[in-house]
This record gives C-alpha cells, structure tokens and sequence, in this order.
C-alpha cells in the first residue's frame, strides 16, 4: 500500500513538473508583466502595491504570483512560488523597465528631464497653470451628470470598472470624475492610447523636415529585400506586410515584444515580410515600436531621443505628468507604455482638436493632422488612420458622429475627439472588452452639448 502511495505520488510530482515545464512561457510573461506593472504603478502612479494587487493583477494568474517591492532599490520582483522571475526597475525619467538578467545596457535618463516652460501663470487651463474656470453657456449639466453616473460603479461595486471620466468643451474643463484610490494628479497608463503620442512625434519630425512619409529603406538590415519597399506612411497606417501575432492569451509577438526581449526595436525588424507593403492591413504593436526606432534613429545621441518627446510635445502643451517607458536597450515602447493624468490626456486631444495649434504656437502641421484622420488605404472599412481609430460609418461607436476619431487602449482607455461638438472626452478604466460598453454612456454625454455649426 506504501509502495502504491509513493508510485502514485512520483506520477503526480512528474505530472506538476511537465505542467509546470509548458507553462513556463506564459509564466515568465505573467511575472513579467506583474513585475512591470506593479512597479509602474508604485513609482509613476504613486499607487500602494495592495491597491495594484486588488485591482490591476487580480486575475489568474497573475493573482497567484509571488510580488516583492524593494523599495530602497525601486524594483519589483514577481515569481511564480520562486520560479521564473521577473524584475522590473524604476529609473528616473524613464520609469520602469523589465531587466532581463544583468542590467548591462546602463541605459540612465543622462540628464534631468526638461521641464514645461510654455504654460502662463495667469491663464486657465489647458493653456495655463491657474485653476480651471467654468464659464460656458448652453451645456445641459443634468444630463452630463446622467453620462457621469452611467459611467461609474455604484458604491459596493465593481463592474464598469472606470477610474476617471472627463469632459471638455470648447477648450475649457466642463466636469470631471474619479473612483476612489485616483484623483487630477494619479498619471494612469494609457496601454495602445501611447500609440496616438507616436503619431504625434512623427509628425513633428516630418514639420521639422527630418521624416517624409513616403520614406523607404527604413533600416539598414532592410536595403537588401523587399522590406526596404516598407514606407513611413505604410507603418503609420498599420500596413507594412510585416509578419505579425497580435495576441495577448499566448506567447505571441506582441507579448514576447514587451515582455521578453531586452530590444524591442530589434526584434519586430527581423521579422520577416508576409504581405506586399501596403496591400494589407493589420493591428500591429510592432509597427509602432518600428516607428520608435526609426524616431531614435533620427538622433546621433541616446540623450537627444530621451529628451526629445518631452521638449517637443510635452512641455509644450503643458503635459507635465507624461511618462514614457523604455525597454532595457533604451527604445520608448510607444506601442503600449504611455502615463498620463486625465486632464494630460486630454491636452493630448485638445491639440487634435485644434488642428496641431496650441493656443498661438502650431505643433503639428493641418495637413498632417488631416491626414492622419483619414482612412488608411489598406483599412478596407475605414476605421483606422495614422495610429489613430476613426468612427467611419459608426462602426466604433454607433451612436457618436461619424467625425469622431480617437485613441484607444486596453482596458477602455479613451481620448474621444468630436470636431462638430466641440468636444473631448477623455475616459480611464480597468475594462474588459467584452464587459464594458462605451457607446450608450458617450451617447448620454453627447446630448449634453449642441453641434458645432461652424464645423
């Protein structure tokens, strides 16, 4: 009977080390991915790791996982009971980045980080750093307030899931909204919203003249096959051909991408070509951390890349809360790791708003923003642009109007931009696709306001 019992026990710690053996991947994901947020959350965030776990990681599996926050050395440690290990470490300026063994890249935000010097200590916000004035006529508050609660869990519960709601009109903040634990001054991460602030970098460089989009031949490891036919509009427009999994429940490219290489960039442009440039459109993270590196490689400095997302659009709209995030080699993951306040956020969205004008100072040129709201080529239903999602034929949100573009993140992050209303809505949450619906609480804020007849 002994004998028996140890036989059967050997079977079953076989059986628990094979299981533990073919989840290993998606277990250094999950710890990866822990570690990483945890440690965003704690060090740009401000947010207790209690708060991280009850909310962010309270799924399997990552509810299981181990998580230690050191914080003398400003890293997180996630472990599945000892095993697979992931660390991510916070460095000023960059945030946090995933360490994959030793942290032999040293890459250190060399210089203090520019800071706004655009914004008037006597004007209002968005323009401004006195408080913010409400002095609009014509806005129907109640039924704001009707969107507002609609939005937001009643107290006890959590199903909406949303943590902030925002609404501007005609550039002045006509009502805001957090749930509990976040507040103005909480920068929440904006996950695929970051791709929208890749949109506007390049469109920096190419008013500066240093980017065209038809650019081809975009790295070096390309001049010698098809690829070197791969355009800057092509990669904008989601279209490159470029082989790609956008999948999140596996070991994907999209996963191994922001959780398993030490160099982003380097890993989606060894990826081979599947599709002509140009003929097919496909949702890509790894186009947008491609145009990371093509906006590095305009710059002969790793200081020079570093500083420039926040001396030529942060601190000029005043985004003062902005923080990019790295991978170990120094690559801003623009595809994904974006923070941002609510009231940051919707700067971001006042300026597509206006055109790329900031109050008097152009940032980004019309045509470009035109451009970037229109259908990309490829997208045979019109619903994506530049890095940018369109309402083409409401296909996203049945009851806004058809001129509605916005960014868009996991989770429900939403900078929603309505020229014919005059509006920005910013929304901020922890949704799941498949439980969370936008369109009817857009559609109550929407009723709110008159159209624009000037658009």
């Amino acid at each position: 009977m002994a004998r028996k019992f140890l036989y059967v026990l050997i079977a079953l710690i076989i059986l628990l080390l094979i299981g533990i053996l073919l989840l290993g991947p998606q277990l250094r994901v999950a710890n990866a991915y822990a570690a990483k947020k945890s440690c965003s959350c704690i060090y740009i965030s401000k947010r207790p790791l209690s708060s991280v776990k009850e909310q962010d990681l309270s799924f399997f599996p990552l509810n299981i996982l181990k998580l230690r926050n050191d914080s003398k050395r400003k890293k997180v440690v996630s472990s599945f009971f000892g095993l697979f290990k992931a660390k991510a470490q916070y460095k000023e300026g960059l945030g946090c980045s995933i360490i994959h063994g030793k942290d032999d890249y040293g890459i250190r935000f060399i210089t203090e980080r520019p800071t706004a010097k655009y914004l008037s200590d006597s004007l209002p916000w968005p323009y401004g750093k006195s408080e913010v004035k409400h002095s609009l006529t014509g806005v129907g508050f109640n039924q704001l307030e009707k969107g507002f609660n609609m939005a937001f869990d009643k107290e006890g519960e959590w199903k909406k899931k949303t943590r902030a709601l925002l609404v501007v009109h005609k550039d002045s903040l006509v009502m805001e909204q957090y749930s509990k634990g976040f507040d103005k001054n909480t920068p929440i991460l904006g996950w695929s919203m970051t791709k929208s602030i890749t949109n506007a970098l390049i469109g920096i460089l190419v008013k500066q003249g240093k980017l065209r989009l038809e650019d081809n031949q975009l790295f070096d490891t390309w001049k010698k096959d098809d690829r070197k036919n791969i355009t800057l509009d092509n990669l904008l427009g989601m279209s490159s051909g470029i082989s790609w999994e956008e999948e999140y429940s596996s070991i994907s490219d999209a996963t191994k991408t922001l959780f398993l290489e030490e160099d982003a960039v380097k890993y989606v442009s060894e990826l081979e070509l599947e599709y002509d440039p140009g003929s097919y459109w496909e949702y890509s993270s790894g186009t947008t951390n491609l145009l990371s590196g093509i906006i590095r490689n305009q710059f002969e400095q790793l200081i020079q890349y570093q500083a420039f997302p926040y001396l030529e659009l942060f601190n000029k709209i005043g985004m003062d809360s902005a923080q990019l995030e790295c991978d170990e080699s120094g690559n801003y993951i623009l595809s994904s790791f974006g923070y941002a306040t609510l009231r940051d956020w919707a700067k971001l969205g006042i300026l597509y708003l206006n055109k790329g004008l900031w109050k008097d100072m152009e940032i980004l040129d019309e045509d470009y923003i035109d451009y970037s709201i229109s259908p990309a080529p490829a997208c045979e239903n019109g619903i994506y642009g530049a890095q940018i999602w369109l309402n083409t034929d409401h296909n996203s949100f049945r009851d806004a109007p058809e001129d509605l573009f916005y960014f868009s993140g996991y989770q429900g992050q939403y900078v929603c931009i309505i020229p014919s209303k005059d509006l920005v809505i910013v929304r901020m949450g922890l949704s799941n696709d498949e439980e969370f619906d936008f369109n009817p609480i857009l559609a109550e804020l929407l009723k709110a306001f008159p159209t624009n007849n000037n658009f």
